[in-house]
């Protein structure tokens, strides 16, 4: 039987995606470069498409 216990990188890659979707949410006229910078001006949060 799995334990459902979420690994630390689960846990970042589903904190990314909400973070991800409300800047999104907000500003729908922005591309995904726009919500990278805008996130990373913001947070500090450096991310990489793996």
């Amino acid at each position: 039987m799995r334990i459902d216990i979420k690994t630390p990188r689960q846990e970042t890659k589903e904190t990314l995606k909400q973070l991800i979707n409300n800047y999104h949410t907000i500003h729908p006229e922005k591309g995904y470069r726009a919500v990278r910078k805008d996130i990373f001006n913001d947070t500090g949060w450096i991310y990489q498409v793996t």
